[in-house]
């Protein structure tokens, strides 16, 4: 019979702050998107004071001021490392599991002999001690009733961090999902859940108990698939191997507004080497880069322009140099004077392996510079992102997001690691 486990560390962002400063235990703490706008991570004591997630943080700056709220601005470097060291710790406890997200993984049981549930305590208990990050593990039968089990598990304080719906009988399971509200299943997005609420089916149950062929013809296979996982029959798979990329994109909204040229395609040549470097790591090419560029939306006194547009290659590559001499006929294209930019970005297109790429009877004239990439990526690896670029940098960078509390790179930079002495 399969089995699943999802594990989820909780409130993730918050914990990985707390981990290195320990003082901020049981303090409200939230953490802030790009530039410092909107919540994207709240802790527990946090939650309970009413914050919500997504909320602009100007909103709430009565509540922060009130209740000495510590906010702190968006740390990826430390939230990716800390991710890593969780998912290693669970590849190396069990054969077969998926990373769903930065803070969430399947594993699958099949091949554990021994009591899963107290297998998921004790792995529980060892990240915990050799990370830091406090996790909550959800068993089940299917993928989705994990998912169920592990928001049990999250907010059921006897569960002490692990509950299964594995091998319990029908009532039990039904009577757990007569309390589960349907936009909480995996799965059910906020249209389906509108249309379900019409339809009366209110909780996990009311669609369990649903009639297939009407699931079906409401909410296509994908919902017949879901209805099916509710019933305990295994429809999702793990995803053992990776899930190719047809596309990398990166972007961003810049700290403030900015008007001259070279100062924007700055921030345009950095994006393209970052996503240049994530496409090389995975061994893949790209045979198109579009690059688009926008004014603030929002400002409504503000002349506006937004436009984008795309260049196919002849050759796919990975060459951060090719690229950005790209992008820069496509930024040239794009470019009108006289407005105030706001945001800007790349997308690299029509992903291929590299050991798949056929070169033409017409290659094109410009060399991969495979050796230089790879010396960049081993620097950047080494001494931190970014490092080492292209170019001749505008000597202040305007464009750069809005930081004001970002904590310190505690696992990936060297003069941020903590010092620790004895007398």
């Amino acid at each position: 019979m399969s089995m699943f486990a999802l594990i989820d560390c909780n409130n993730f962002y918050a914990s990985c702050e707390r981990v290195f400063q320990p003082e901020l235990n049981e303090k409200p703490l939230i953490v802030l998107s790009n530039n410092d706008g909107c919540v994207i991570a709240r802790s527990q004591e946090a939650k309970k004071l009413g914050i919500s997630m997504g909320v602009p943080v100007f909103k709430i700056k009565d509540i922060i001021q009130k209740h000495d709220i510590i906010t702190f601005s968006s740390n990826y470097a430390l939230y990716g490392d800390m991710s890593s060291r969780v998912m290693s710790i669970l590849a190396e406890k069990c054969p077969d599991i998926e990373i769903y997200s930065i803070d969430e993984c399947f594993l699958d049981l099949k091949l554990i002999t021994n009591d899963p549930v107290k297998w998921c305590e004790k792995i529980r208990q060892t990240i915990f001690k050799w990370v830091g990050i406090p996790v909550s593990i959800g068993i089940g039968p299917t993928k989705t009733l994990a998912k169920v089990a592990n928001k049990i598990a999250k907010s059921d304080i006897a569960t002490k961090g692990v509950f299964s719906l594995h091998n319990i009988n029908d009532n039990k399971i039904d009577r757990i999902l007569q309390n589960i509200h349907i936009e909480d299943i995996w799965g059910i997005g906020r249209q389906w859940s509108k249309m379900l609420h019409v339809n009366k089916i209110r909780n996990a149950l009311e669609l369990k108990k649903s009639s297939e062929h009407w699931v079906r013809k409401k909410m296509g296979i994908t919902g017949l698939r879901t209805l099916k996982e509710i019933k305990g029959i295994p429809c999702h798979r793990l995803e053992v191997e990776p899930i190719q990329n047809k596309s990398v994109r990166c972007s961003r909204t810049f700290g403030k507004e900015v008007r001259e040229k070279e100062k924007v395609f700055d921030a345009i040549r950095l994006f393209v080497q970052i996503a240049a470097s994530k496409i090389r790591k995975k061994k893949l090419a790209c045979q198109s880069i579009q690059v688009f560029i926008s004014t603030d939306r929002f400002n409504k006194n503000t002349k506006q322009y937004s436009n984008s547009a795309t260049n196919t290659l002849i050759t796919p590559t990975s060459d951060s140099i090719i690229l950005v001499l790209e992008a820069r006929k496509i930024f040239n294209r794009l470019w009108k004077e006289n407005y105030l930019y706001r945001k800007g970005g790349i997308l690299l297109l029509d992903l291929f392996p590299k050991q798949t790429i056929i070169p033409g009877f017409f290659p094109d004239a410009k060399k991969e510079n495979y050796r230089l990439m790879e010396a960049i990526d081993k620097i950047n690896e080494k001494f931190g992102r970014n490092c080492l670029e292209l170019g001749i940098k505008s000597k202040k960078s305007e464009w750069k997001m809005k930081q004001h509390n970002v904590s310190s790179k505690f696992t990936t930079r060297w003069q941020d690691i903590i010092k620790v002495s004895a007398n």
